[in-house]
């Protein structure tokens, strides 16, 4: 059965029921680690963001 929620179509993560439920939850490391790893790409990004702003408002920069 299909269904028309916009995450039925994300098939990036899909998996087993079984494998949700036996896998172990992520240690408190781990979770940290993912934490900086998603924090340090955001400022990354934010970052490129504003040197591009700021590239487009004075092109002689």
């Amino acid at each position: 059965m299909y269904h028309s929620t916009k995450y039925s179509q994300d098939n990036s993560n899909e998996a087993p029921l079984k494998a949700l439920t036996t896998t172990a939850p992520m240690t408190a490391q781990q979770h940290s680690a993912l934490c900086q790893k998603r924090m340090e790409q955001r400022r990354a990004i934010e970052m490129a963001k504003e040197r591009k702003k700021a590239a487009e408002e004075n092109p002689w920069w």
